[in-house]
């Protein structure tokens, strides 16, 4: 059977392995990354500090504040700004020669939102307050479970593809099952 269409021709080991894939997920993996690691910087930045005690006055923390200077700040902010955009711009420049799929979306969505909660929660145990840091208590117990729950999910999506998570209701939320066929609202 001849296949003029397809790269790989009448070989039947490049009919079922296209070699352009090992190729291109890398530059995707390395897109992905580049996001998954410039949006918790970004949060961060973005959130601030969420401190609630005056100046004048003497603060609590849970964890102590990381500090970092106002301009190795701006700069971890710039760079991971242009991280973020160049990234995304190659995802994109991916998904219109159909080089990455809605599935990497998804995962990229998982990855970045895992960070954006890291970076939030962070910000949240290093306030300093008067009194304790019940908030910052609350992030530190549920935060970690949420990050891996988003973590794992992402991970299956990798390993599974989505639309097998779909049809196992993961990522449909709150562990629901996607119905297998139409139903019927009528009886009868």
């Amino acid at each position: 059977m001849d296949y003029p269409s397809y790269p790989a021709g009448n070989d039947l080991y490049l009919q079922h392995h296209y070699l352009l894939v090992d190729r291109l997920r890398t530059g995707a993996w390395a897109a992905v990354a580049g996001v998954a690691a410039s949006v918790p910087v970004m949060v961060w930045w973005a959130v601030g500090d969420v401190s609630t005690t005056p100046r004048a006055s003497i603060p609590d923390y849970l964890a102590g504040p990381y500090h970092l200077g106002a301009t190795p700040g701006r700069v971890a902010l710039l760079a991971a700004a242009t991280v973020l955009v160049a990234g995304l711009v190659d995802l994109v420049r991916r998904q219109f020669r159909r080089e990455f799929g809605w599935t990497g979306w998804f995962f990229v969505g998982l990855i970045a939102a895992a960070g954006a909660l890291g970076a939030f929660a962070l910000r949240g145990v290093t306030a300093g307050v008067g009194g304790a840091n019940i908030g910052g208590g609350m992030l530190a117990f549920v935060g970690p479970v949420l990050i891996g729950g988003l973590a794992s999910v992402a991970g299956l999506t990798v390993a599974l593809g989505l639309p097998a998570l779909l049809a196992l209701g993961i990522a449909a939320g709150a562990g629901l099952a996607v119905p297998q066929r139409p139903v019927s609202l009528s009886s009868g």
